[in-house]
């Protein structure tokens, strides 16, 4: 088509086209006259350049027409589009407007002439608008829940293809799935006839326009959800930018739109990935416009980087990094920035920088933008400093704060400065500022530290001043360059210290492999010495210290891996160092005496402590009836005597082996239950083959004894006959007792191992688990391995053996008659079939039965707990109505099994009578034919010995039979039991140790639900607590605030999100060690019957002392002292000698004995006057630890440094006392009823 140019003679009307929106293109008021025809695309020939990788290289062509502008699609992929319609070819009228790419085109009049024309420019590209962003609420396989896509640009594509701007690789997802639009209110989502197609609900929709809050259903599970650009949650996702191996902070919408107003200044650069380059220019800074930075540390060799890299940092759009000043001497290392795809910067002068700070506009932007860029730094610092931070104090703005030299001072939250002499303080304890001035000011965040150094200067006083308070000061550039010099030499000395350690280890790990070559060539010399080895490549592999290589010896010979512990053995006792690894390496210890000659017999490996010099030593049995102690040191063995018992400790340590990690199958209990006992099996076949030996001597010598001894009446045959068969018998008896002890050790050792297993995963189940369950009910579920073991190992070990015995009584039998032999199996068959049939038909009941007589545990101890509370409100008739209704069922359904096994043990008894006619009556027939066809018979001995073969037989069937009864009981305690084996712990080996905790937690975009077609319990609860502060959660009944404690203690998973201790994960710590180190008390705590001191420490060795403490700061000492027993006063069941708010300070004494650094308050001074509470609070406050309140009354909550008011699930109003009743909301109405 021919273009259009307008006659210059003749006043017509002139078109612009304007940039009204792009990623990438010129301001708004960029325009581009048409009055011929332009091509606009991708190619640097075009006359409108446009970068977008979506953009064709000639992607469309515009022409001016007396109507306006005539667009044409040059076969582009990505289409022109007006509205929501692609267009292959339309006239766009003036105020009409058409996008292609990214870029979105407005047609301008202009009547009259032009004195200058506008040339068509390429677009250069700048920083995206404010994004709007997608979170992924329900993911899939491959696209996890939380992650979030931003939407930089106007349009982008969402399908599985690796092209598309949003990848969501799941099979039910198109490779071009749907297509996104920004519109004015939000984005429309668009479907390109996808397969699996988009959802609203129940909704499917071919477009929709979408609004903060509304979600979309792409395919069939894929749920994403539509974020404002205010939304704080919209951020860049690290794992799609691939941030995940550095330290990042990602830059909320709200910063990207403050710092546009700086997009404009500098130099615009692209970078690229190939050209990485130093950040060696400390009088510039490189603002992030779009794409990001990945900053390495690397090793300068003549001022070029050489050698391999080390993640740092990362640098996101909207964000800055400095430069630093390597020229000084001694830099032998730098700082190089590597681009991501599709980056471009702005670099700015620090000049310009400064001046922009000294602007009422811009004051906030620039101090947003160093903020990030020190917090950035002091975090990835911290990461690579493994520094114990206690007893730190935490800075505020504005309030003053005093440190002596062994204290430390730490940001509470963002970027604070502060005041400090030149040479006196100590940063992150690796290095000491040094200012162009006496003093000067230098930055503190809360994953940094400084402390006073020196003794001239004295205490240090600080009052800190945040950024944008103090950026506008002269001095504050040049503390910026110090702080960078500063983390310079830190950092560097910190990856000097990790070259050294990973030293150190290179040079253990060569040592052991030298000690394990040793060790090999020991175990092939032992051979040939017939000496027992002490594995030393085993000892020398996992540790050093004399406990742990102790503790590695008794777990080894137990089939348990142990695992060293987080602390360090010095910072421990003895009996903490064992504690500490038992808790690491998942097993329970117990304290044994060893009393008498305990070296003569089997009680299992020990761990033992020599009396004189307190060595540890592994006790390990030796044979049957000894032991050897093993020197961890040395690795030397040798038998324990009398002298050596006498210098051992009087107590050692028994471990306890615990179940395999994950849900558990009959096997792998019967797996683990073997172990050990294998020699006791051998035994046990061995003595059932020779019993079946030795018993058909006796039916044979029977035989022969009427056939020929007592026919011929030869006396010393009788005699000889006799004597063989009372040694037969002899030998069968003796053969029957040593089955007897092997069973008998056989069930011993089962019980004991599979007793406390199960109770130990009882006890690490998920605190959901016993939702379900009564505690009797559980106990006796508990108890039912023990039913089990003892069915198997008792009457179904002895038939099962006599059952393998009999099989040489069946070949006995065959050997006289065959016939008989025939009928003896089929009546034997018989007898068994009928016995299993009515031993089966018990088994419906017997699983009700069982069931039932657990429900009345469970109401027995829930009737014996509430016995006041039956009296008080005299309902004991109603409660043994109710126990007398269970046990009537549970005694009818055992008067039915009764019945069903009194039939069978009728049958049993008239079997013998009946098979005993039936083969008398086919030994007639048989003689019978023999005497008629003159054929010898069966003589009166071969009858005798058959018939005893056969009363064996049958009596070893019998047993069986009987057996079957109590085998197949076995299979209502395993259904009982099953839960407690396939429910996963709710702690496993492979979580991490959490390490001493500082008090920080975080909730991040937390929702929860108790079932998945439940309603939501938490909705987007997002929340940083720093540590030591007190945060109490307030709120109508039932608007989640117990429920959050729950979550915050790990009892509860969240559906979605995270809770972080300490920057931590929760879900991938270990739980135990977490919980070791809080402090806890809940509506539902209950004391235990015991006395307090034992209430108050628990299974824990604390001392006396410490008990008293605990109780002095929770306000119960005084009541104590008063009780006759003073600290050994028993406590009932339930606690019912003490009053309500007794038991409340009790519960508190005990949460805070270990002095934790975090402590969780559910209503936990509801009893308390207000006298003993100001105690409590004020014991807790000078704790210096996080506490965590919920609370109804105003008096617990008033000084809290915040209060959050839920309802609903979500936090509606956050902030301190007097700000929120300033606000005059919820909080306030509820303040106010209370007050009234």
């Amino acid at each position: 088509m021919a273009s259009t140019t307008p006659d210059p003679h003749v006043t017509e009307m002139v078109f612009l086209l304007r940039v009204v929106a792009t990623t990438e293109g010129q301001p708004s008021d960029h325009a581009i006259r048409v009055d011929s025809s332009v091509i606009i695309g991708r190619d640097g020939s075009c006359g409108v350049v446009l970068t977008d990788p979506s953009v064709s290289r000639r992607h469309a062509r515009v022409e001016w027409t007396p109507s306006g502008i005539r667009v044409v699609d040059l076969g582009s992929g990505n289409g022109v589009w007006v509205g929501a319609d692609r267009v292959a070819e339309t006239v766009v009228a003036p105020g009409q407007q058409f996008r292609i790419g990214s870029t979105v085109f407005e047609c301008r009049p202009l009547t009259g002439g032009v004195s200058s024309p506008v040339e068509a420019q390429p677009v250069a590209p700048r920083a995206p608008a404010p994004p709007l962003a997608l979170k992924v609420v329900h993911g899939g396989e491959h696209v996890r829940e939380g992650t979030i896509f931003q939407l930089d640009g106007d349009a982008a594509t969402i399908g599985r293809a690796p092209s598309s701007d949003i990848v969501l690789g799941e099979k039910h997802v198109s490779r071009r799935h749907a297509r996104l639009e920004r519109t004015s209110s939000g984005l429309r989502i668009v479907d390109l006839d996808s397969q699996g197609g988009v959802w609203m609900g129940s909704r499917q929709v071919a477009s929709a326009d979408l609004r903060p809050g509304d979600q979309i259903r792409i395919g069939h599970q894929i749920v994403l959800e539509c974020l404002g650009q205010d939304d704080p949650t919209a951020q860049v996702d690290l794992n799609i930018l691939d941030f995940s191996e550095t330290v990042v902070i990602p830059a909320p919408a709200s910063l990207l739109a403050r710092t546009r107003r700086i997009e404009d200044e500098g130099e615009l650069i692209e970078a690229v990935a190939h050209h990485p380059f130093l950040l060696d220019d400390s009088t510039s800074l490189w603002y992030v416009v779009s794409g990001g930075l990945l900053v390495f540390t690397v090793a300068l060799e003549k001022g070029h980087p050489v050698g391999p890299r080390s993640h740092f940092l990362g640098v996101m759009p909207g964000q800055c990094c400095f430069g630093f000043d390597l020229r000084r001497p001694g830099c032998d290392s730098g700082f190089l920035a590597v681009a991501k795809p599709g980056t471009w910067l702005r670099r700015i002068g620090l000049s310009r920088l400064r001046e922009l700070a000294r602007t009422p506009q811009q004051v906030d932007t620039i101090a947003a933008l160093v903020d990030t860029w020190i917090t950035t730094l002091s975090k990835a610092l911290a990461r690579d400093i493994p520094v114990k931070r206690a007893g730190e104090q935490v800075l505020e703005s504005g309030r003053t704060c005093t440190l002596d030299r062994e204290s430390k001072a730490t940001a509470a939250e963002g970027v604070l400065w502060v005041d400090a002499w030149s040479g006196g303080i100590l940063f992150d304890d690796l290095s000491t500022p040094v200012f162009p001035r006496k003093r000067a000011l230098f930055p503190v965040t809360p994953d940094s530290w400084i402390r006073p150094i020196g003794d001239e200067l004295g205490d240090l006083t600080l009052t800190p001043r945040p950024t944008a308070e103090v950026i506008r000061e002269t001095a504050f550039w040049h503390s910026l360059d110090v702080f960078h010099q500063v983390l310079y030499e830190c950092q560097f000395v910190a990856k000097q210290l990790a070259a050294a350690e990973e030293y150190v280890r290179l040079r253990r790990k060569a040592r052991h492999q030298d000690e394990a070559q040793e060790a090999a060539y020991d175990a092939i010399g032992a051979v040939l010495r017939a000496e027992a080895v002490t594995p030393r490549e085993f000892l020398d592999s996992v540790a050093t210290e004399p406990v742990l290589k102790a503790c590695t010896l008794v777990g080894h010979a137990l089939g348990m891996d142990v695992r060293r512990p987080p602390a360090s053995a010095e910072d421990l006792t003895y009996e903490e160092m064992v504690s500490a690894i038992a808790t690491a390496s998942a097993f329970r210890t117990r304290v044994v005496a060893l009393r008498d000659d305990w070296w003569s017999r089997d009680h299992g490996p020990l761990l033992g402590q020599l009396s004189e010099s307190a060595l540890p030593v592994a006790l390990l049995p030796g044979g049957a009836n000894e032991y050897v102690y093993v020197d961890p040191r040395s690795g030397r063995r040798a038998p324990v005597t009398e002298a050596v018992a006498a210098r051992l400790a009087p107590f050692a340590y028994t471990f306890y082996r615990p179940f395999p990690d994950g849900p558990l199958s009959v096997v792998d209990v019967g797996r683990f239950a073997a172990r050990g006992v294998k020699s006791d099996v051998r035994w046990l076949v061995v003595t059932a083959i020779a019993i079946g030996i030795f018993g058909t001597a006796t039916p044979y010598l029977t035989g022969q004894l009427f056939d020929s001894a007592i026919p011929q009446a030869d006396r010393s045959s009788l005699v000889v006959f006799g004597l063989a068969l009372f040694l037969a018998a002899l030998a069968g008896s003796l053969f029957k007792l040593t089955q007897g002890v092997a069973t008998v050790r056989l069930q011993a050792r089962m019980e004991n191992a599979l007793q406390t297993a199960i109770w130990d995963r009882l006890l690490n189940l998920p605190a959901n688990f016993f939702r379900t369950y009564a505690a009797g009910d559980l106990a006796d579920r508990a108890n039912g391995v023990d039913q089990i073991q003892q069915l198997i190992s008792g009457a179904g070990v002895a038939a099962i053996l006599g059952s393998l015995s009999g099989v040489f009584f069946v070949v006995q039998m065959f050997t006289y008659s065959m016939h008989l032999a025939l009928l003896a199996v089929a009546l034997t068959i018989v007898y068994v079939s009928v016995t299993l049939v009515g031993n089966y038909s018990q088994l419906r009941y017997q699983r009700r039965e069982v069931q039932l007589i657990g429900q009345i545990a469970g109401l027995v101890l829930n009737l014996i707990s509430g016995v006041s509370k039956l009296r008080i409100s005299g309902a004991e008739p109603h409660a043994f109505r109710v126990w007398a209704q269970q046990f009537a069922r549970q005694r009818r359904l055992s008067f039915t099994v009764g019945t069903i096994q009194s039939a069978v043990a009728v049958f049993s008894a008239v079997f013998p009578v009946v098979s005993s006619i039936a083969i008398f009556y086919v030994v007639i027939g048989e003689q019978q034919r023999a005497a008629a066809s003159n054929e010898p018979g069966l003589t009166t001995g071969d009858f005798i010995a058959f018939t005893a073969a056969y009363g064996l037989f049958l009596a070893a069937m019998q047993a069986l039979g009987d057996a079957s009864l109590q085998l197949l009981r076995i299979l209502p305690f395993y259904e009982r039991l099953k839960p407690i084996l396939t429910t996963s712990p709710e702690v496993d080996r492979s979580k991490a140790f959490p390490g001493k905790l500082r008090g920080e937690i975080e909730l991040s975009h937390v929702h929860f639900r108790y079932s998945s077609d439940g309603p939501w319990i938490i909705k987007t609860l997002s929340l940083k607590i720093n540590p030591g502060k007190l945060v109490a959660f307030v709120g109508p009944s039932g608007c989640g605030k117990s429920t959050l404690m729950r979550l915050m203690l790990g009892f509860e998973q969240p559906t979605s999100g995270s809770i972080f201790y300490d920057g931590q994960d929760l879900s991938s710590l270990d739980l135990r060690m977490v919980r070791q180190q809080i402090g806890v008390v809940l509506q539902v705590s209950r004391v235990m019957p015991t006395e307090i001191y034992r209430n108050i420490i628990g299974v824990t060795s604390r001392s006396l002392a410490e008990a008293w403490e605990a109780a002095e700061k929770a306000g119960l000492a005084e009541d104590i002292r008063q009780m006759p027993m003073g600290m050994h006063t028993y406590v009932s069941e339930g606690g019912g000698t003490l009053s309500g708010g007794q038991r409340q300070r009790l519960m508190i004494a005990r949460a805070i004995v270990g002095k934790p650094k975090i402590i969780y308050l559910d209503e936990a001074t509801s009893a308390l006057d207000n006298r003993t509470q100001a105690i409590v609070t004020e014991s807790l406050d000078k704790m210096e630890a996080t506490r965590i309140v919920i609370a109804h009354r105003l008096s617990t909550v008033i000084n809290a440094d915040k209060i959050c008011y839920l309802e609903g699930g979500q936090i509606v109003e956050m902030g301190t006392y007097r700000e929120l009743m300033e606000h005059d909301g919820k909080f306030a109405e509820l303040a106010r009823r209370q007050l009234a």
